[in-house]
């Protein structure tokens, strides 16, 4: 049982997700809570704990519009993994290593840990053919996130600090990481069609 929760802004982009949820998720009871960011804009932080506070069920999904996933039966594998009483954050790409410094989740490539298609071009590093399921991380990339929402309950997205759409995911991995062991999961494939936004936000 899973609470997806998206932000958006495109509603076409959000109607093909919820198509490919349904089409991939398998037989597992689920809701969507897509809300609404174009009127009155929030940041990314404030959007997921509104959509988390109203989620029914005891995991959850925060995922970007433009993401989805390739291959079938998801939750199942996710399920057993996230119901692991240490298990924090599960993404499909993050690092094993943070520098003390300002900055996103990807900082040296030796350390980085990919597992999705970008824009139709496969991204796969330091995922070894015999490689376990899930590789454990310290940070993942916000494209997409599952989460007890227990945890969440505990810890919840920085909307004091972080009042735009950078380092959400970061700082939120780090801080969940504190107390639980957070994943990149390397046996299910998603599809990003963004890079993401790099400036100086």
């Amino acid at each position: 049982m899973i609470s997806i929760i998206v932000c958006y802004i495109s509603p076409s982009k959000l109607d093909k997700l919820k198509r490919n949820i349904s089409e991939t998720i398998g037989d597992v009871p689920y809701e969507v809570i897509a809300l609404d960011n174009r009127e009155s804009p929030k940041s990314i932080a404030g959007v997921y704990n509104d959509g988390a506070s109203k989620a029914i069920y005891p995991n959850l999904l925060f995922i970007h519009e433009d993401a989805g996933f390739v291959d079938k039966n998801w939750m199942s594998k996710i399920g057993d993994k996230l119901a692991e009483p240490d298990c924090g954050v599960i993404g499909f790409a993050g690092s094993r290593l943070m520098s003390d410094a300002p900055g996103g989740w990807n900082v040296l490539p030796e350390y980085s840990v990919w597992n999705l298609l970008e824009n139709g071009r496969m991204l796969s590093m330091n995922i070894e053919e015999d490689a376990k399921p899930f590789r454990e991380v310290v940070a993942v990339d916000g494209f997409a996130m599952f989460v007890r929402r227990n945890v969440w309950q505990e810890i919840g997205f920085d909307e004091t600090m972080l009042r735009g759409f950078h380092c959400y995911d970061v700082d939120f991995s780090l801080s969940v990481g504190s107390s639980y062991r957070n994943y990149v999961c390397t046996d299910i494939l998603l599809y990003h069609d963004s890079k993401g936004n790099f400036g100086e936000a």
